[in-house]
């Protein structure tokens, strides 16, 4: 009777143990395969959906205090972060999506908006970058047939 209670404990033990090296392998493999560049990795949406544009439109224009001004999305796809921009009156049209840092600068310079002089500034110099992003990066934005904000990651 009691070489059935050890061997039973030895058993879970021994089951667990291959479980856990074949969860390993799996991570490895994972790991080794989006690395080498030869699978494609689908997580994240390449299109970004921000939302209806004449609310976002009407909170862009609209200025109280140091409020108001682009949206910053701190990696929407990917690493990148990105300023959302409108231009103009009409919602459906104006929209602006462009990198929120100059290139060649680290993640931690984030180009920050001024209210008042409708500049971007690079809080790691001293450039300024204008309202509609200048020569950075851009991204297609555009509002699509239900009137929501949509940004195209697939392209610059």
């Amino acid at each position: 009777m009691s070489s059935l209670r050890t061997r039973g404990p030895k058993r879970v033990v021994a089951y667990a143990g291959m479980a856990l090296l074949g969860a390993l392998a799996v991570v490895i493999l994972t790991v080794k395969l989006a690395q080498s560049g030869r699978v494609k990795s689908q997580l994240g949406d390449k299109v970004f959906s921000v939302g209806p544009a004449r609310e976002l439109a009407t909170e862009i224009a609209t200025v109280s205090g140091d409020r108001g001004g682009p949206f910053l999305f701190q990696a929407p796809v990917g690493n990148r972060d990105i300023y959302l921009q409108h231009v103009g009156t009409d919602p459906d049209h104006g929209w602006l999506a462009f990198d929120a840092h100059l290139p060649g600068e680290a993640r931690t310079c984030v180009l920050k908006w001024s209210v008042s002089s409708h500049l971007f500034s690079d809080p790691c110099g001293a450039r300024t970058v204008p309202a509609d992003g200048g020569d950075l990066p851009h991204y297609p934005a555009a509002v699509n047939g239900q009137h929501r904000v949509e940004i195209d990651f697939r392209g610059t």
